[in-house]
C-alpha cells in the first residue's frame, strides 16, 4: 500500500469531504442512504511502498499501459505521455453508487450531481463510463469537462 505524503493526505481528505457532501445530495434526491464503490483514488506518480516491487513505480503510467493502452506495442507505449491526472496527487476519485452500476446508471448519477458541482467546489468528467469522476482541481474551462 502506498504511504501518502502529507500533501497527498491533505488532498485525499479534501476530495473525500467533497464526495461525502455529494453523497448527502444524492441521498436527498434518491431518498435513501447511498454506498460508494470506489474504482480509483490515488494513483501516485512515484509509489512509496518500501520493500515492494511497486516501490518507486509510476502507478498512473502502469494503469495507462495495462488498461488504456493495452493493445499498443511496448514501443508505442514508450512514446506515450501519461496525462496529468489529478489521481496522481490524491485530488480525484472514480466511483459508482451501489445500485447504480453501469454506464446508464452512472450517467443518471452525473445528471443528479451536475446542478450541484459548483456549490460542492468540484469538477466532474463528462464521460459515458461505468463510473463517476470527481476532482477538486481548479476550474480551467468548465466544471463538467471532457477528459
Amino acid at each position: 500500500m502506498h504511504v501518502p505524503s502529507e500533501a497527498e493526505k491533505a488532498a485525499i481528505i479534501g476530495i473525500a469531504q467533497g464526495v461525502s457532501k455529494a453523497a448527502d445530495i444524492l441521498e436527498k434526491i434518491i431518498g435513501r442512504k447511498v454506498s460508494i464503490n470506489v474504482h480509483a483514488f490515488m494513483r501516485p506518480e512515484k509509489a512509496n511502498i518500501p520493500g515492494s516491487k511497486w516501490d518507486g513505480m509510476d502507478y498512473n503510467r502502469y494503469i495507462y499501459e495495462t488498461q488504456v493502452w493495452k493493445d499498443l506495442t511496448p514501443e508505442e507505449k514508450a512514446k506515450k505521455t501519461v496525462p496529468k491526472s489529478p489521481h496522481r496527487t490524491g485530488h480525484a476519485i472514480d466511483f459508482h453508487i451501489v445500485g447504480f452500476e453501469g454506464k446508464e446508471k452512472c450517467a443518471q448519477i452525473r445528471a443528479m450531481l451536475l446542478p450541484h458541482i459548483e456549490s460542492l467546489g468540484l469538477r466532474m468528467e463528462d464521460m459515458n463510463g461505468g463510473w463517476v469522476h470527481l476532482d477538486d482541481l481548479p476550474v480551467v474551462n468548465k466544471r463538467f469537462f471532457k477528459p
